[in-house]
């Protein structure tokens, strides 16, 4: 029998082994009740939520339910103004507010500004109780919000704004937790020549942004209004945020009500609170208002019985000039997968098209301002391709003047296809006409679910129903059920089966109708079919439910993406024809000879086009001496990456600096034949934290701060007059101001014997995620120390979830540093110095370090894994898989998901994915610092988390001519304004799940994470650490495996398997060493034996 106990034998356990990890118990300390993130005894790096506040918000009832248990309810015709400046409620309002005067923001009389730091609350009194939509006058813009003392308390981050709605202290229904009130954008489009190049006056770049009266005319003129680069490519305008009021009422952000939403008040006395969950706004004024309602289709027809059809010339709408857009992730996009897209060029870029997977959000809207010719009837026939989603169709909220003209215009369709198409709007049975008034006219498209809207509003439900009810089933049968055994789930949960057949008729009915929307039974259907199947096997046949638990897992796993996938809707538009309905449709795609001709074209320039390179906006540089001075870097990510990087260097760089520079897209692996061969770059973006020391070592990478093997950039003195850099030079940093600018911890793995190879980029680091409403519904607490998680882990396991954590060393290093343990042996300077004195005489095998002192080249020479503590943490690690059998390999998206493993230690990305892949469980997780160990006072506790960075490097094929220049752009690429900068640009690039782990501390605040989110980030920036890297290193991990492997599989004593391989990783570590003339661990110990033999 192996070692690897089973699930009951390590819940038993559990009890007993308690005693034998960690011990100590910490006391909560606080904020206040009301305050969301709270210290940990005063700690600057353990804080977690406040456990009343999220009973306060969790709720598992939907807006169905909600609207059903006030069916009978009114719905009174009279508006309630809030005075939202005199009624504030005190005792409920624990956040930063103004009251201004409106001018400053376009408004007459006053605003009110509310911070990110809590909730505000308003005394309401109602007289006739029934239900009321809520209306609310908001800024889309940016602002800044000062406390009492005129300190600035936050500043808005360009995110969109989020609220919870909470009424009496409760939120209402689920989908209160989350109310999204969109930012607008516009592009920005500098004054450009004949030649598409920028103007300059006075030095000066003159911008005009698509609100203006010349975007509207350049556009209606069909002028090209994009910037091109040297290549001739067009580029991308900047997004700028606009400042606009809008009256919006409440709508669920999840998408699954097409309708305003509807909050049930009674009579009397209520408060209502706007609950912080991201960015802070500005108010005009909140109201209790009429539920809204809208008029059909057929009855707007009749409403404008009189109107005429149009009968004029189309009115084209080029698709790629927006007037505005709800996120900066709606930009341009090159298009050529259709040679009439227009415009179109066989070799250059041309921005013809917008949206694709890009505009699939709910919520998310792109407007367009035309002029009408006279008043009428139109159709509005967009060219657009949905070749994404195949098996459904996508919708599109559509808003004329700020209006859904009828009920009809909040579900139009547009079908999968392979091809381009140009339909007028249509709900899929009738095509629309709009009426417009003669003159400037606006239309907006916004991602909606359409008739999808409440059938994913069930699965979604059922979903959460079904996943409850495997959790359930899996209390008694363990995760290893047996399938021959006798369990009696009818005597022991009846109302599971009974819910398993009630849950297979909703689905079922979700399918048919579904099957009738879409025009039949496909890939959707199957998906529900394959859950409805096994549920009612479950249900009918409870002897089967053993052997059909593993299936309805993955069911259940597969369901949820299903969903995923639905709530996706992609969509992208060529132009926007506004037509008259006796009009010709335009062509919606190419013909034959067309297409033949176009792929010829594009196969005959394919032999010049350069797609290594990524092309500058900028000429002005022709000299000798700047030519010289420019410089190479390469990047191994993505080609959009790569022109976000090209981007801000024409921008930013090349307005500070003025030094060329060509960025370069190259595949990896290639970076250290190129460099030792002499045909590298003078700058490597992007490499992991081993690589710059291996690097180093065999002379591939040069230091940064000293002139041995490298250069020292915290001396200007020799670049002081060469004209190239003698107006920009006070605008450098120097290598130690650049380092102060991250962790302190973050230059070690990049730094060996003082000479330090790299500066960060990014840096990753473990914080530990967790399942709110699950830790609330077992009525658990969220663990500040390891003998709190080890409690947590009897309360988990003995409900049948599992914990995620680090296998090996990767766990027990977070303990060791937690207990300020190192990795290698390091240290001992003066013994060193003083016991072996011709070792290191006249400066062998030693550094001068920063201080002036001189440091022997110890550190490393073997590693500490054999110290007690080192053994100690790697064996309580393995106990964790062993005595109480944590999963090795698992998909914690996926158990995450579903609540069996609703808390795990993960590195702090993981949010990137949950926040995309797992929507319906959005505001029920969060991710916070990591538990930590108590110290020898008993009371504080640390909490360090162990940290990685990736990093740019200078490479040895710099010459003198162009290191500084280097150095200029190292710095530059590294500070806070251009790391938010590029953090932003690749969320707008790629949306909510691509934020960026940036090692400046100053860019993270900058970004769009929540306040709470930020809270706990900067928490855990301030315990982390990273493990130095030395020569040989990467034998570390491939043996520290095999230890724990063994243990794992083969039931080995944790102790005794580490010290087997110590002997094996101090050989390796000595043999590299040796290989780059270091000292070693060998001549010390021939150093001790030749003294032993001489006395």
């Amino acid at each position: 029998m192996g070692m690897k106990t089973l699930r009951f034998r390590g819940v038993l356990c559990c009890i007993m082994a308690s005693a034998l990890l960690f011990t100590g118990l910490v006391c909560g300390g606080g904020l206040s009740t009301l305050a969301a993130v709270e210290s940990v005894n005063g700690s600057d790096s353990l804080v977690r939520t406040s456990l009343t506040e999220i009973k306060n918000v969790l709720t598992s009832i939907s807006y169905t339910d909600y609207l059903a248990m006030y069916e009978s309810s009114g719905r009174p015709d009279e508006t309630v103004d809030i005075d939202i400046f005199g009624n504030i409620n005190g005792d409920e309002t624990n956040i930063t507010y103004q009251v201004v005067d409106g001018a400053d923001y376009g408004k007459d009389g006053k605003v009110l500004l509310i911070g990110d730091d809590g909730k505000i609350s308003f005394n309401i009194n109602i007289k006739t109780a029934g239900f009321y939509n809520i209306l609310v006058e908001y800024y889309t813009g940016n602002i800044s919000v000062y406390d009492a003392d005129g300190n600035l308390a936050t500043v808005g981050k360009n995110a969109s704004i989020e609220r919870m709605v909470m009424i009496d202290g409760k939120v209402p229904f689920k989908e209160a937790r989350s109310i999204s009130f969109s930012r607008a954008w516009s592009d920005s489009y500098p004054e450009l020549d004949g030649d598409y190049k920028v103007v300059k006056t006075d030095g000066n770049k003159t911008y005009y942004d698509s609100t203006s009266t010349k975007f509207f005319e350049s556009v209606a003129n069909g002028d090209r209004i994009f910037q091109r680069d040297n290549n001739g490519n067009e580029m991308k305008p900047e997004k700028t945020i606009v400042g606009i009021w809008y009256t919006k009422r409440l709508f669920d952000s999840s998408g699954y009500s097409n309708a305003p939403l509807m909050f049930h008040f009674e009579n009397g006395e209520h408060v209502i609170s706007l609950n912080t969950v991201r960015e802070p706004f500005a108010v005009k004024s909140i109201k209790l208002v009429p539920i809204a309602e809208t008029i059909s289709y057929e009855e707007y027809l009749a409403e404008h019985k009189n109107a005429k059809d149009y009968s004029g010339d189309d009115i084209i709408i080029q698709a790629e000039y927006p007037s505005l857009t709800s996120d900066r992730t709606l930009y341009q996009l090159n298009d050529r997968t259709s040679v009439i897209s227009q415009p179109q060029d066989s070799a250059l870029i041309r921005l013809n098209s917008i949206g694709g997977d890009k505009w699939t959000y709910v919520g998310q809207w792109i407007e367009y301002t035309f002029e009408a010719p006279e008043d009428g009837f139109y159709y509005v026939v967009p060219r657009s391709i949905q070749n994404v989603t195949s098996g459904k169709y996508v919708s599109r909220k559509i808003y004329i003047n700020g209006e859904v003209p009828f009920t009809e215009a909040n579900y139009t369709r547009f079908d999968f296809s392979d091809t381009w198409k140009t339909d007028a709007l249509n709900d899929g049975t009738t095509e629309f006409k709009f009426f417009l008034n003669k003159g400037i006219n606006t239309i907006r498209l916004e991602v909606a679910l359409g008739d999808l809207a409440g059938l994913l509003s069930t699965i979604e439900t059922s979903l959460n129903t079904c996943n409850s009810y495997y959790r359930k089933i899996l209390m008694i049968t363990g995760p290893d059920p047996d399938e021959y055994r006798d369990y009696r789930f009818e005597r022991l949960m009846p109302e599971v089966l009974k819910g398993m057949l009630q849950q297979v008729d909703i689905i079922n009915n979700v399918s048919d109708q579904l099957a009738k929307i879409t025009g039949g039974k496909g890939e959707s259907a199957a998906a529900l079919e394959k859950v409805t199947l096994t549920l009612e096997r479950m249900g009918k046949y409870p002897d089967k439910i053993a052997s059909q638990l593993s299936t309805l897992k993955d069911y259940l796993a597969a369901l949820g993406s299903w969903l995923t996938d639905m709530q996706s809707q992609p969509l992208q538009l060529d132009y926007i024809a506004i037509q008259a309905p006796s009009a010709e449709r335009p062509k919606a795609d190419a013909g034959f000879w067309d297409k033949f001709v176009g792929e010829i074209k594009k196969f005959f320039v394919s032999f010049f086009s350069d797609y290594t390179s990524v092309s500058s906006s900028n000429d002005q540089l022709s000299s000798e001496d700047y030519e010289k001075a420019g410089i190479e870097v390469w990047t191994t990510s993505s080609r959009d990456h790569a022109q976000i990087i090209r981007s801000l260097v024409d921008d930013d760089f090349m307005e500070r600096y003025n030094i060329p520079v060509t960025v370069k897209l190259v595949t990896g692996g290639t970076l250290l034949p190129a460099t030792l061969a002499g045909t590298g770059p003078d700058i490597s973006m992007g490499s992991d934290q081993t690589t710059p020391v291996n690097y180093a070592i065999r002379s591939a990478v040069l230091a940064l701060n000293s002139n041995d093997g490298g250069y020292d950039f915290n001396d200007f003195t020799p670049y002081k007059d060469n004209p190239v850099y003698k107006d920009i030079i006070d605008d450098v940093d120097t290598f130690d101001e650049v380092t102060k600018r991250f962790a302190p911890t973050a230059m070690e793995p990049l730094t060996l014997y003082g000479k330090s190879y790299g500066v960060p980029e990014n840096m990753g680091f473990s914080m530990m995620f967790y399942r709110k409403d699950i830790i609330v519904e077992l009525d658990a607490k969220v663990p500040d120390t390891w003998d709190e998680f080890n409690q947590l882990i009897y309360t988990l396991q003995s409900n049948t979830m599992d914990i995620g954590f680090p296998t090996g060393v990767g766990g027990s290093t977070i303990l060791m540093y937690q207990q300020d343990e190192p990795m290698y042996d390091m240290g001992n300077y003066d013994y060193y110095l003083e016991n072996y004195p011709e070792l290191f005489a006249d400066g062998k095998n030693t550094y001068t370090n920063e201080d002036g002192e001189v440091i022997p080249q110890t550190d490393g020479m073997t590693i500490n894994l054999d110290s007690d503590i080192a053994l100690s943490t790697f064996k309580q690690v393995c106990r964790y898989f062993t005595m109480y059998d944590f999963p090795v390999s698992y998909t914690f998206a996926d158990r995450f998901r579903n609540g069996t493993m609703p808390l795990a230690i993960a590195d702090y990305t993981t949010y990137n994915t949950l926040i995309v892949f797992a929507p319906e469980i959005k505001g029920l997780w969060e991710f916070t610092p990591l538990p930590g160990t108590i110290g020898e006072d008993g009371v504080t506790i640390n909490n360090t988390s162990v940290a990685s960075v990736s990093a740019m490097m200078l490479m040895r094929t710099v010459k003198d001519d162009n290191a500084f220049s280097a150095w200029t752009f190292m710095q530059w690429w590294t500070s806070a304004k251009i790391q938010a900068a590029f953090a932003n640009e690749m969320e707008a690039l790629l949306g909510p799940s691509a934020k960026q782990n940036t090692a400046n501390l100053e860019a993270l605040e900058s970004m769009s994470w929540s306040k709470d989110e930020l809270d706990n980030l900067k928490a855990q920036f301030n315990a982390v650490k990273c493990t130095p890297e030395f020569p040989g290193s990467y034998i570390i991990g491939r043996y520290t495996n095999f230890a724990f492997l063994g243990v794992y599989n083969d039931g080995a004593e944790p102790v005794t398997k580490m010290q087997s391989y110590i002997v094996d990783i101090n050989n390796e570590l000595t043999r590299k060493r040796k290989e780059f003339n270091l000292i070693t661990s060998e001549d010390i110990a021939a150093y001790d034996k030749t003294r032993s033999d001489g006395n």
